[in-house]
């Protein structure tokens, strides 16, 4: 994991030093891999799909996992957490993509939370049987409670855990109204 949130804290350190105007799109795991963010970087906007930013410790609910003898987790009902809302050839098409995980990645605690210094948009999906729609819910109120930093919250209706497979316009949509809002002074 923090291998991973060196190289976002890197990408983004690149692109801000570069003179960009940022909004940090993170999904799922990579809303912890995003945590590594600090406020001092020229972030724009911080924008979370169907994630566990909050806690990365919370319950996933409803995954099936077994684990190897490497110490990874594969996900036995990755198409119906993740894919439920698209068509089965497409559902079986992202679950090849699939890899497994590291059993870490779901007990190492974050370091930081970006979202308190950056206004963030959190896109929930109230079909996602990964990270449940009511877990969802008590994340971003618990992050509403705790941070001075604006925090919007979006539903995505009938849509499950990958909402940019299966709602691509509606995500669109949010990550650009979001970034007009934070630009509209430029």
């Amino acid at each position: 994991m923090y291998d991973d949130a060196s190289q976002v804290v890197e990408d983004v350190t690149s692109l801000a030093n570069a003179g960009h105007s940022i909004i940090v799109v993170m999904h799922s795991y990579g809303g912890i891999a995003g945590s590594g963010i600090t406020s001092d970087l020229s972030i724009t906007s911080l924008a979370y799909q169907t994630n566990d930013p909050f806690e990365p410790q919370a319950s996933l609910s409803q995954m099936k996992v077994t684990m190897n003898n490497n110490g990874r987790l594969t996900i036995l009902n990755g198409p119906e957490c993740f894919y439920g809302d698209l068509p089965s050839a497409e559902q079986k098409r992202w679950e090849e993509t699939l890899v497994p995980w590291v059993v870490s990645v779901g007990s190492t605690r974050t370091t930081l939370a970006p979202w308190m210094d950056h206004n963030t948009t959190y896109v929930a999906c109230d079909k996602d049987a990964a990270v449940v729609y009511p877990l969802q819910q008590k994340l971003i109120a618990e992050a509403k409670a705790s941070t001075k930093a604006e925090m919007n919250e979006e539903v995505l209706h009938g849509s499950s855990h990958s909402p940019f497979l299966s709602r691509v316009s509606d995500v669109v949509a949010i990550i650009t109204k979001t970034w007009q809002k934070e630009n509209q002074g430029l």
